[in-house]
């Protein structure tokens, strides 16, 4: 049977995480515990080692594209073996779980008095919650270094680009690689 490789959980604090590249390519040879791809999580990327031995039968994790925690990223297994994509793809939607919807809070509290013809009292409706701003460049940290990802800084190079004039949109303002992806599409 024909096992699915799952986006790891790399740290305690991650979320989610993007394949910034394949370190093997479909029909090839896996070892378990062999270099697989590399993860790019919000604060760094690593070299992912492969869970499974076996042929990588399937990519299904393009790179740069950011992915919940075990969401499949490929399928490894014996040379030629048949497996079902759309039942991966099915269960692992399915499997996901969803957020508990919030427990309904009463929105009216009302207190009896001793007099007759008393007016209740009712909590006013709760605020919506401020829209998030986007994102400025990023800040400089105490050094006077732009929070950014290494894989983030070393695209950044390679394009020229200034890494001061690129917004963050990782965790706490940090550029990321989807953000230098973007900062070349627009030209700079």
């Amino acid at each position: 049977m024909a096992n699915v490789v799952e986006m790891p959980k790399l740290s305690d604090t991650m979320e989610e995480g993007a394949v910034a590249s394949w370190l093997k390519k479909e029909g090839e040879t896996v070892d378990e515990g062999g270099p697989l791809c590399e993860i790019e999580t919000d604060k760094a990327t690593m070299e992912y080692q492969s869970p499974y031995g076996g042929v990588l039968l399937k990519i299904i994790a393009q790179p740069g594209k950011t992915l919940a925690l075990n969401t499949p990223i490929a399928v490894i297994g014996k040379k030629g073996e048949s497996f079902d994509l759309d039942a991966i793809m099915s269960t692992a939607a399915v499997a996901k779980p969803t957020p508990a919807a919030p427990a309904a809070k009463p929105a009216a509290v009302v207190t009896a008095a001793p007099k007759a013809m008393s007016t209740p009292v009712v909590a006013p409706p709760p605020r919506a919650a401020a829209p998030v701003p986007v994102a400025a460049p990023a800040p400089a940290s105490a050094g006077g270094r732009v929070k950014s990802s290494p894989l983030a800084r070393r695209m950044a190079a390679a394009s020229n680009v200034n890494l001061a004039g690129v917004a963050g949109s990782g965790p706490g303002g940090r550029i990321i690689m989807r953000d230098i992806e973007a900062a070349v599409a627009r030209g700079g």
